[in-house]
């Protein structure tokens, strides 16, 4: 974990350089292709999906590179790269939701979240039915997906 933080860390700071981002999205594409991997894509997306959050790189910068790599893999590495991407959206869904985390109540971090989410589910990177299913209402709300989280946990109990 640590040779990988290592890894990305120093990508980061060029990350302004197009081979970078390119050798960056290239080591994901590679851990996509290899379903043995997973927890090495969990951990790759968390880093850079991080950096979007904390303000250190754009997620503008990232989301053409994973959607052109989108384009090119086979279904079942899509479907992979989804579930990592949706597992790792929900994590720092609730990091930023949680008062108590470095990111907790940052109005920086929760308009990088939703602008994130949005563009990965256009590049086809994530997938709205996956990220229903799997983030929190409060952090469907914060993303733009649901209007209010109350009203959806409403809607939830009544269906039970």
């Amino acid at each position: 974990r640590d040779r990988a933080m290592s890894i990305f860390c120093d990508a980061l700071k060029g990350w302004e350089d197009a081979a970078v981002r390119s050798a960056c999205i290239s080591k994901i594409q590679t851990i996509v292709q290899d379903s043995t991997a997973l927890s090495g894509l969990h951990m790759e997306l968390y880093d850079m999906f991080r950096a979007v959050l904390d303000g250190k790189i754009k997620h503008s910068d990232i989301v053409p590179s994973l959607s052109e790599m989108v384009g090119k893999m086979e279904s079942d590495a899509t479907a992979r790269l989804n579930e990592c991407a949706t597992d790792v959206l929900w994590i720092l869904g609730e990091e930023i939701l949680d008062s108590s985390s470095g990111m907790g109540g940052n109005a920086h971090a929760k308009s990088f979240f939703s602008s994130l989410i949005k563009d990965l589910m256009k590049s086809g990177v994530a997938q709205e039915s996956t990220l229903r299913e799997r983030l929190s209402e409060e952090a469907l709300q914060e993303a733009g997906l649901i209007k209010s989280a109350q009203d959806a946990r409403g809607k939830l109990q009544r269906v039970r």
